[in-house]
């Protein structure tokens, strides 16, 4: 990976279909961008060109094909530029020129975690779901000889996130979607991992055989109650594990209230813990409920919209 481009790396039938649809949305963003003269459209044009001429023609040889995608509608609205810049402003404001956090109650939560844990040799860490990936440059701070594998299904986050991780400097975002042309721009301090593989995926098609090395650490935040068999991934991410390895989940329970029944296995607290401490061949070392997340008041909703985290450890 050379120049902060992002390779595509899968094989799969729904790669010409994925590609089309970056391609539609890009094109759409890009009009609006260029009718539309503010803060957001300046910057955001220029990120759209860089994708672009990175992105390849069709599926052929200038693709590597690696890894498994798989594509549904309901995961276009990640592949999305208003969406990105919010995830990253929500994570990365303690590094950003604002100086105030937004999300240490969560990150800092399970950053602390971790490293209370795992506190011998750390060679390769996965992050499933990663966004913009504020846990990968947590743990390249303390784990810096360590290999990083970024896996999500939004090309365009993972764009931002290699821009972030594998360049010197600074690295600018809107801080509003829209609005006037003196729209403030976030300065973001980016890091330079060494070691940082990123791949388009789908974690609904992950595998004990998605790659052919196991892992001292994987992390999942608000990434696994997205999936369709969330209980049956989380099973598969111990099983990827080496022996004494750590697993981190994090997530909102709230974003299941307007999914079927037969997809929302964590329906409360109690389920999520409860299901997750009963898989076999791993220990317990810490659950906690707590973060920036509450929206109402009363219990119930109290329960929805907490972040929940578990920290698994794969038994020796």
């Amino acid at each position: 990976m050379t120049n902060n481009v992002l390779s595509l790396k899968y094989i799969s039938e729904y790669k010409d279909e994925y590609l089309r649809e970056l391609k539609s949305y890009l094109a759409k963003e890009l009009d609006y961008c260029n009718h539309n003269s503010n803060g957001y459209s300046k910057l955001t044009i220029e990120y759209i060109k860089e994708i672009l001429a990175n992105l390849p023609e069709k599926n052929g040889e200038d693709v590597d094909n690696d890894y498994v995608c798989g594509y549904t509608k309901r995961d276009l609205k990640y592949n999305n530029f208003i969406e990105a810049y919010r995830l990253i402003k929500y994570q990365y404001s303690k590094y950003s020129n604002r100086y105030f956090s937004l999300v240490e109650g969560v990150y800092a939560s399970i950053i602390l975690e971790i490293l209370k844990q795992k506190k011998t040799k750390v060679r390769n860490v996965l992050d499933c779901g990663c966004g913009p990936s504020r846990l990968a440059y947590e743990l390249s701070i303390f784990y810096q000889d360590a290999c990083f594998d970024l896996l999500d299904f939004s090309y365009i986050n993972l764009f931002f996130a290699n821009k972030i991780l594998k360049q010197e400097g600074c690295f600018l975002i809107p801080s509003k979607s829209f609005g006037s042309d003196d729209i403030e721009h976030i300065e973001i301090a980016t890091k330079s991992v060494d070691k940082l593989n990123s791949y388009i995926f789908n974690l609904d098609d992950l595998s004990v055989d998605t790659f052919d090395y196991k892992f001292d650490i994987i992390t999942a935040s608000h990434s696994v109650n997205l999936l369709s068999d969330p209980l049956k991934t989380v099973n598969i991410m111990v099983k990827m594990l080496n022996k004494g390895g750590i697993l981190v989940i994090a997530d909102l329970l709230g974003w299941k209230e307007n999914r079927d029944m037969s997809r929302r296995v964590f329906y409360n607290r109690e389920a999520f813990f409860e299901k997750i401490s009963a898989i076999s061949g791993v220990t317990v070392l810490h659950k906690e409920s707590g973060g920036p997340y509450c929206e109402e008041v009363n219990a119930e909703r109290y329960d929805l919209y907490t972040n929940h985290f578990i920290v698994l450890q794969r038994e020796v």
